[in-house]
């Protein structure tokens, strides 16, 4: 039997076909090849403007007014007293405060550590070694007063309470956050955000930022300068937010004239977080992690009054 020659029709339709099937197929590569481009162009120009230093400082402004808690570490040293401190604290669901402060002066060391809530706080002393000798020129026998937890009331966030210290500090213009941080409702959020633009009060310089990757994380350092009376301002209005009136009464006005102050922010930029802060001149540093992670610690079941507490401090001199 002889070979069959293919039908010229045949051949002229398997051509078709082909050339049909081909140019589908590279009309779907240039698809593909196209969205591909638009994915990677789209994610260049989100890491950009992600990455931009003036929106990195901005989203780290808004974040903070939408976090329930942090953890804080800050070190200083003021006439030869260092003071280390690390404190937690946790607002919304939980409102409560926990801290750890080491004061080390030449022959003393003290450790001593708090816990606030809204109706109470709690404070007792971890570790204290001295060189410091009783009245009777003995050395002192501090074992009467160590973890023995003593508490006061507070008439909701009083003026001394533990909760508010841990939040607003003990004195301003510098408080105890430099950004404020904090569950607010959006239109809490809102309005503080505008009055942050408004006053002016954290002023960065965009342009001399340092970048640095630590662990992984990329950082900016940015050199801010702050207004006291815009920061004064500021934390009040915040603490009334958050429920805490110690500063209802203060007067921002009253820090008319007083320096600005001059700082180091440096913010994690992935995360939109404050992670470190320090005074351009001066030793002082604060660094914030554990962010949104609740209070761990139980408020003591068994405690005595302040002023019994200080009565055992007194024998201890004795």
């Amino acid at each position: 039997m002889g070979i069959q020659t293919v039908p010229t029709e045949w051949s002229v339709t398997i051509d078709d076909m082909t050339f049909k099937q081909l140019k589908q197929s590279s009309y779907a590569r240039l698809y593909i090849l196209g969205a591909l481009l638009l994915l990677v162009a789209g994610g260049l120009w989100w890491n950009k403007v992600a990455t931009d230093p003036q929106q990195v400082f901005s989203a780290m402004i808004a974040q903070s007014l939408q976090t329930s808690g942090v953890t804080l570490e800050s070190a200083q040293t003021v006439n030869g007293t260092n003071a280390k401190q690390t404190v937690q604290y946790a607002l919304g669901a939980q409102n409560m405060s926990h801290s750890i402060t080491t004061l080390t002066q030449p022959g003393t060391v003290v450790t001593d550590e708090m816990i606030g809530t809204p109706g109470t706080d709690y404070t007792r002393y971890d570790s204290i070694q001295t060189t410091q000798k009783t009245q009777s020129g003995k050395a002192l026998n501090p074992s009467k007063v160590i973890g023995v937890w003593a508490k006061s009331p507070t008439t909701g966030a009083g003026s001394n309470a533990s909760l508010s210290q841990a939040i607003l500090g003990t004195s301003l213009p510098l408080g105890g956050i430099v950004v404020p941080m904090g569950t607010l409702t959006p239109a809490q959020r809102a309005t503080l955000l505008q009055e942050i633009k408004t006053d002016k009060v954290y002023q960065a310089s965009y342009k001399n930022v340092q970048r640095k990757t630590v662990a992984g994380r990329l950082l900016y350092t940015y050199d801010v300068t702050i207004p006291p009376i815009g920061y004064v301002k500021l934390l009040r209005n915040f603490s009334h937010d958050i429920g805490l009136h110690d500063l209802d009464q203060v007067n921002p006005d009253s820090y008319k004239g007083q320096p600005d102050l001059h700082l180091r922010l440096t913010v994690d930029v992935r995360a939109s977080h404050l992670a470190q802060v320090s005074l351009t001149q001066g030793q002082y540093s604060q660094s914030y992690t554990g962010y949104d992670e609740p209070v761990q610690v139980a408020v003591p079941k068994k405690a005595i009054s302040v002023a019994q507490l200080q009565q055992l401090l007194q024998q201890m001199q004795l």
